[in-house]
């Protein structure tokens, strides 16, 4: 997967037809349920990598008592997106590209309080972006896309009881964003 990405990373560079000033961003998530920081990185006019980091926890509980359940979830995500920008207007663009993130975590599941399972969380996730922004002024970006995202994750139990999980999802989601570039 890494030669997969360095290789397209270096065909995209290479489209660039005149020298660019690389800008470096910060940014975040400003909805969903997770916490999201990226750090986008403007190699050339046209072309945007994007490293980001996303924590996401959560907690479920219910039941009557004494079979009460909770399930806790916790999982962090180190990606990175690709994106190819159209520019609409002077202060427009629309954004098109790939998202791909490794996950690792954690998941704890008590029954009853008294049988606890433990699992490690390990996966990726990769799908299509399409999205928009705004700069209202110069280096500030208010934005939103949309993302169809494919995942798989496995949980292998550190109990006694070896019970391991596999699971594949598809989703889409939605954000928006604040970006600020440095320029």
């Amino acid at each position: 997967m890494y030669k997969t990405l360095f290789s397209l990373m270096a065909i995209l560079s290479l489209s660039s037809t005149h020298l660019y000033a690389v800008e470096f961003g910060v940014g975040m998530n400003l909805s969903g349920s997770g916490n999201t920081i990226y750090l986008p990185v403007n190699i050339s006019e046209n072309i945007r990598l994007e490293p980001y980091l996303s924590a996401f926890k959560s907690t479920s509980k219910g039941g009557p008592l004494p079979t009460a359940y909770s399930n806790t979830f916790e999982v962090n995500f180190f990606g990175l997106g690709i994106f190819n920008i159209k520019h609409i207007s002077g202060n427009k663009n629309v954004i098109i590209g790939m998202r791909a993130a490794y996950l690792r975590g954690k998941r704890n599941f008590i029954s009853g309080g008294v049988s606890t399972s433990d699992y490690v969380v390990r996966g990726y996730s990769i799908g299509p972006v399409l999205g928009v922004e705004y700069f209202p002024i110069s280096g500030l970006s208010i934005g939103g896309d949309v993302t169809w995202v494919f995942s798989k994750r496995f949980e292998h139990s550190q109990d006694s009881v070896n019970s391991d999980v596999y699971n594949s999802t598809s989703n889409t989601t939605t954000s928006a964003t604040i970006k600020y570039y440095f320029e």
